[in-house]
This record gives C-alpha cells, sequence and structure tokens, in this order.
C-alpha cells in the first residue's frame, strides 16, 4: 500500500485502512476497537446502516458480505461471525441519516500492526 500524508505527517494506519475499503470517505471520525465476533446487520432500518467490509491486514484484500446479508429476514443477517486473526472488519455507520464514521473491529491477537497505539 503506497504511504499518503495527511498534512505532512503520515496518516496513521487506522485511516489508511479505512480509505482502501472506503476510498469517497472524507470524514475524521476513525476508531479501531478489539473483538472477537461482528455481528452482520448491512440493511438499512429506519434511516439507519451499517456497511461492512472484512480487510485483511497483511495483504489489502477485501471482502464484501453477500447480498443476502442487506435483507433483514434472511438467515445470514444478525448473524455473529469471529474476526479471524490477521482480519479486520471496517463499518461505515449511519445513523438516522447521519455520517457516523468508520469503526474497525480487529482480532485481539492482530494487533500486531499497532491500530491501538496509531489511533489512540
Amino acid at each position: 500500500m503506497q504511504t499518503q500524508t495527511n498534512k505532512g505527517s503520515k496518516m496513521n494506519l487506522a485511516k489508511q485502512i479505512a480509505l482502501a475499503c472506503y476510498p469517497g470517505y472524507r470524514g475524521r471520525k476513525v476508531k479501531v476497537e478489539v473483538r472477537e465476533t461482528y455481528t452482520l446487520a448491512d440493511y438499512w432500518d429506519g434511516g439507519s446502516r451499517e456497511y461492512a467490509t472484512a480487510y485483511e491486514l497483511a495483504t489489502g484484500t477485501k471482502q464484501w458480505p453477500t447480498v443476502a446479508c442487506g435483507i433483514p429476514w434472511s438467515n445470514v443477517a444478525n448473524s455473529t461471525v469471529t474476526i479471524p486473526a490477521g482480519w479486520a472488519v471496517v463499518v461505515h455507520y449511519i445513523f438516522c441519516g447521519k455520517d457516523c464514521g468508520i469503526r474497525i473491529y480487529i482480532n485481539p491477537s492482530a494487533d500486531k500492526a499497532g491500530l491501538l497505539k496509531e489511533a489512540a
């Protein structure tokens, strides 16, 4: 991945991951949280939505949820998945039509990249 700069300084890794998954994102809210699981809710519900992307930390490979995740009554929607080591789930949150930023969920064993130190 190419190093990007932000106002003369290196852009932190969390922001680089957020922009790799959502290149059009122009907000400043990027948070990192350590957890072992993530519950899919990739559909509109009362003006709110989550857009989730799985991101491999080592290679930058991205995986998107299946179309069935966007259907609230499907078996896949609202299912809980385990975040594998070396991967992150990058989620863009919209709440009541307002952009609430991006949250990066990583497995506790995957923080070798130092995302938590850089996000603090």
